[in-house]
């Protein structure tokens, strides 16, 4: 059997009213080498959660981990501005991180949130 182990965290709301279509949830998928999935959810609690919520425009984060694969889901406001510059400075030092935990690369996909 296996588990999925879902970490979330949740920022305060934004000052700023942004309208729904100024957020963008960004999913990064990896698989992890065997027998890292402790070391890795150490290293998301340790880093990667912390640098994420020090970031202009991040809203929340949710990690789901099953056997040696990981998804994690990170929700963005203003992601024109926000978002790019993550991706640009911030984002390289925690693949980096996380690159010895890594079989393979990542995959890295952005969605926007649809409106109701």
């Amino acid at each position: 059997m296996t588990t999925t182990t879902p970490t979330t965290h949740s920022t305060t709301t934004p000052k700023t009213t942004f309208h729904p279509r100024d957020r963008l949830a960004r999913s990064v998928r990896f698989a992890l080498v065997k027998g890292k999935k402790a070391d890795c959810t150490k290293l998301f609690n340790a880093e990667v959660l912390p640098t994420l919520c020090k970031q202009d425009g991040f809203s929340d984060e949710l990690l789901m981990v099953q056997d040696d694969h990981v998804v994690g889901v990170s929700l963005w406001y203003n992601p024109e501005s926000n978002l790019k510059k993550y991706a640009a400075s911030v984002y390289p030092r925690i693949a980096q991180l996380l690159s010895p935990m890594l079989s393979g690369k990542a995959i890295i996909e952005t969605y926007e949130l649809p409106t109701a």
